[in-house]
């Protein structure tokens, strides 16, 4: 296993070379970074390599031959030691701390609540691009606030897997994490080459219990605000009908406009039932369609009184 190192104690003292040793030992600060993050351990051919290297830096290293032995190995271990000052470990908890301030301010928007979860996460796992998801059990998809975008929860995409399966699981190199409120599943975190440190493991699931907590209240947050939305277009569209007294035109569109808030539609049409039975299609475009009675579902609902819902119609 790897084992991290210390911070050497002083400098060495050497003659000056052409940068190429300085800039190796860069690649090994990052390698060996991503080695602690990973719990990855060296391979044979790797420790191989290191061995190799304190048998030859003593003999390139400038030094008094009268320090000995001792000296040399001295110089091969702080050699060694500094391949790891660059990597500053930050402290998790700090993080949760914060995570936690940022998520009990009632006046943050969805937007930047998952935008600081996204920031910890990334922290976290070494990921650099962390997307959270909230449940939108009413559509079934995961929405992105942060980028805006939605997922389905099928077995198609490897998001939508993560949700079906409420297991955490790694696919094509990207960590996927669901986050589950008892029973219920309320979103799940993407974290492309992203991994949960093994001395982390503890801290990152009470982080992710934060996280989880965080995301339920946003839904909840979300869904409240919707309904007042809803209740502020029936009161508006009340007061309109006992104030004024509209044209055809202008109550329809008012009635659309009313109707797609209640029932977060695309998309809204209205057929009206004239003397003869005939239906006068109203569109958001403007356009007015008369069709015979009976024609297609509308005639159908105007006929019978039924409701009709056909899932994702457009």
């Amino acid at each position: 296993m790897y084992q991290p190192f210390h911070s050497p104690v002083a400098p060495f003292s050497s003659a000056a070379g052409s940068g190429h040793l300085c800039e190796t030992v860069a690649l090994c600060q990052s390698i060996l970074a991503r080695y602690r993050r990973t719990g990855t351990s060296f391979s044979t051919t790797e420790l191989k390599a290191i061995q190799a290297l304190r048998t030859a830096f003593p003999d390139t290293a400038q030094g008094s031959a009268a320090n000995g032995s001792a000296s040399q190995q001295q110089l091969t271990d702080d050699f060694l030691n500094s391949l790891d000052t660059t990597d500053i470990q930050h402290n998790l908890q700090d993080d949760i701390v914060a995570l936690m301030e940022e998520c009990c301010d009632c006046t943050k928007e969805p937007t930047a609540i998952f935008a600081a979860i996204n920031e910890c996460l990334s922290r976290v796992t070494g990921s650099r691009n962390v997307r959270t998801y909230m449940m939108n059990a009413n559509d079934n998809i995961l929405w992105d606030p942060v980028n805006a975008v939605a997922a389905l929860v099928d077995n198609v995409t490897s998001l939508g897997k993560c949700a079906q399966g409420c297991n955490m699981m790694t696919i094509a190199n990207t960590l996927y994490i669901p986050l589950m409120f008892s029973s219920e599943l309320v979103g799940c975190v993407e974290a492309p080459s992203g991994c949960i440190p093994r001395e982390k493991t503890a801290m990152t699931q009470l982080l992710l219990r934060i996280i989880t907590i965080a995301v339920r209240n946003t839904i909840n947050v979300c869904l409240k605000k919707c309904e007042v939305n809803k209740v502020e277009a029936m009161v508006n569209m009340a007061t309109r009908l006992a104030r004024d007294t509209l044209e055809e035109s202008v109550l329809v569109q008012s009635i659309i406009n009313t109707a797609k808030t209640l029932t977060e539609s695309d998309r809204c049409s209205i057929f009206l039932v004239k003397a003869d039975g005939s239906l006068k299609a109203h569109f958001e475009d403007g356009n007015v369609v008369v069709v015979p009675a009976g024609t297609g579902i509308a005639g159908y609902v105007a006929e019978s009184g039924a409701v009709v819902n056909i899932p994702n119609a457009y």
